[in-house]
């Protein structure tokens, strides 16, 4: 055996120890690279699906609006409808973006007058839960109607409650809210959150309708009248500065809330009287009256 130093074993020993966890470390470095990449590239292909589908989304809206904008009489700004619409998608969450987007160019190309109005809130989110089925929140109740609530319900015979999921359409003044209607929705009374301006009411238990805040519809009374003493002047009236029951506004005429309007729809930002809700001033960014 030859003649070697311990001096030099140990050094060698120490010098294969430093080598061998090098390498351990250079690995463990490599595959946690690796992991960390591939998780970056999921990332990345997320946000590339999310951003097409962005793209895809203001492009279906955006193309139909022109002549929507008109009938408000507004102009179509493409710039601005796209950054607004685009802002949209990304709150949304369709599992087939599809039938989603194929939605919203049959809403947005009729403008607003296709039959199944519910249908972009249907298909554009991923909420599943059927109305009637139990729930812990708003987000798990699918969107069968306008919007979706998770309510508190009280379990019969029992001092406990569970959650279930209802649809709901917003309610103006003079609309029932106590039931549901034929289909199962139910009204919640104004205002939501929209664009558009909704009157402030509240849900009247004893009339069973939307009733504006400070009034009793006790008594409904028509064009001329005075709309003082807690009545409320006849649904194609309006009660004005006067305090005299007066038509609706027509289409293009100022207003200040719903009420005002024969179309029930008023922008609040133009605040004028509009034909239909999709195309409003948020969306199409120019209005054309003088």
């Amino acid at each position: 055996m030859p003649n070697v130093s311990l001096k030099r074993v140990l050094r060698g020993s120490k010098m294969k120890t430093l080598f061998v966890s090098r390498f351990a470390w250079t690995w463990a470095s490599v595959i946690a690279l690796g992991a960390c990449s591939g998780g970056v590239q999921r990332d990345s292909l997320a946000e590339a699906e999310t951003s097409a589908f962005a793209n895809a989304y203001a492009t279906a809206v955006c193309d139909s609006l022109a002549p929507c904008c008109a009938q408000n009489a507004f102009g179509h700004d493409p710039i601005w409808c796209r950054n607004r619409a685009t802002a949209d998608a990304v709150l949304l969450s369709p599992e087939n973006p599809e039938r989603c987007l194929r939605a919203v160019k049959e809403r947005y190309g009729s403008c607003g007058a296709s039959s199944d109005r519910f249908a972009v809130n249907r298909e554009c989110r991923s909420a599943s839960t059927p109305p009637g089925s139990t729930c812990r929140t708003d987000d798990e109740c699918a969107v069968t109607a306008e919007f979706a609530r998770c309510v508190l319900e009280r379990v019969s015979d029992e001092p406990s409650y569970v959650g279930k999921c209802k649809a709901y359409r917003s309610g103006r003044v003079g609309d029932q809210c106590v039931a549901a209607d034929s289909q199962g929705v139910f009204t919640e009374c104004g205002p939501q959150v929209s664009f558009l301006s909704v009157d402030a009411s509240y849900c009247d238990t004893q009339s069973g309708i939307c009733t504006a805040y400070g009034s009793k519809p006790t008594q409904t009374v028509k064009n001329g009248e005075a709309c003082v003493g807690g009545v409320v002047c006849e649904r194609s009236s309006r009660c004005d500065k006067t305090l005299r029951c007066v038509p609706r506004a027509k289409l293009g005429e100022a207003c200040l809330a719903a009420s005002d309007c024969e179309s029930e729809l008023c922008d609040p930002f133009a605040r004028r009287c509009l034909a239909q809700a999709l195309a409003t001033f948020s969306l199409c960014g120019r209005d054309l009256t003088p």
